[in-house]
């Protein structure tokens, strides 16, 4: 154990600003605080707050606290500090693995976003296709029936023609025809009507 006083401020007949250099962390607990003087033989009085003591061992700052403690301000060991380096590649690469899972997901949303889109105007599509279809059918059977009434038309007009055809075939075998030229001399078709 070692404690060794680098400076001494401040002094009043009970207390002091001390700088201290300790070999170890366990030599940070025998340093004097402001109700102790420590466990150094050449520490005789309280240390003030704010005095500091820097620990070979870990190359570390440590400080005397308004709550009588001595802080650590800033450590890290060798072995520390080169494993720390060692892994600042690993960090680095797992950052850039977690920007590349990041834009892999904004890519897969972006691409599930734009199929449900789709999704939806297919759907749009497909009612407007069974309206449609539906249309089509209601006007199939419209013309249908139109059909229907067409034909039932046509039958009716084929009656009544047979008919008229029938009183002309009758009329006309009662009428006599004769073929011949006219006062002009033309060819004419004449009627001769029966007495």
């Amino acid at each position: 154990m070692a404690i060794l006083i680098a400076s001494t401020l401040l002094e009043t007949e009970t207390e002091a600003w001390y700088s201290f250099y300790v070999d170890t962390m366990e030599d940070v607990k025998g340093l004097p605080t402001s109700k102790s003087t420590g466990s150094s033989y050449k520490v005789k009085k309280f240390a003030k707050p704010a005095s500091q003591a820097y620990c070979i061992e870990m190359a570390a700052q440590y400080v005397l606290d308004g709550a009588d403690e001595w802080r650590l301000l800033y450590a890290i060991r060798d072995d520390v500090a080169d494993a720390i380096l060692k892994n600042v590649e690993e960090i680095k690469r797992l950052v850039a693995n977690t920007s590349a899972s990041e834009q892999a997901a904004a890519q897969s949303a972006s691409a599930a976003n734009a199929s449900a889109i789709a999704a939806s105007k297919s759907e749009r599509i497909s009612t407007e296709n069974a309206s449609s279809a539906a249309a089509s059918e209601r006007a199939s059977r419209d013309s249908a029936a139109d059909a229907r009434t067409s034909e039932g038309n046509a039958l009716t007009y084929m009656n009544r023609t047979a008919d008229i055809a029938n009183q002309v075939a009758g009329s006309a075998a009662s009428i006599n025809f004769a073929f011949g030229p006219d006062v002009d001399g033309r060819f004419s078709f004449f009627v001769r009507r029966s007495s």
